[in-house]
């Protein structure tokens, strides 16, 4: 859901480069509320309550995957935010979108990966 004309700034953190007057204008503007919106909190309450909606009504998730067991078809999915589990689990088809580099030769080597993971998350190259 795209509310202002501009490309998003960041994956993960679309708008950080807006203020929160900016993103509150926006919510105001773009979805007929007389809320506050002033803090940070408040802005978040109110997307997460919006993006709920959303996530409840779709027909279909999709997401990256981490790895992809060739000899079981299994896909790791690793998150930090809780929300991929609303879009795995609430719809009723869930689409993984990977690249071929994605796919591991078995199951049993997904182990090795969690843990390389783990490891470019800390830092630990």
């Amino acid at each position: 859901m795209q509310i202002s004309k501009e490309q998003p700034s960041h994956n993960v953190a679309p708008a950080i480069h807006q203020s929160r007057e900016r993103i509150s204008k926006l919510f105001k503007d773009n979805f007929n509320t007389d809320l506050p919106l002033e803090t940070g909190e408040e802005l978040t309450k109110f997307a997460r309550d919006i993006l709920r909606e959303k996530f409840l009504s779709a027909d279909i998730g999709i997401s990256g995957a981490n790895c992809i067991s060739a000899d079981t078809g299994s896909i790791l999915l690793v998150e930090s935010e809780g929300n991929i589990r609303l879009t795995t689990h609430l719809p009723a088809t869930h689409i993984a979108i990977a690249g071929i580099e994605k796919i591991i030769h078995n199951y049993k080597d997904l182990a090795v990966f969690i843990e390389l993971l783990r490891q470019a998350v800390q830092g630990n190259h």
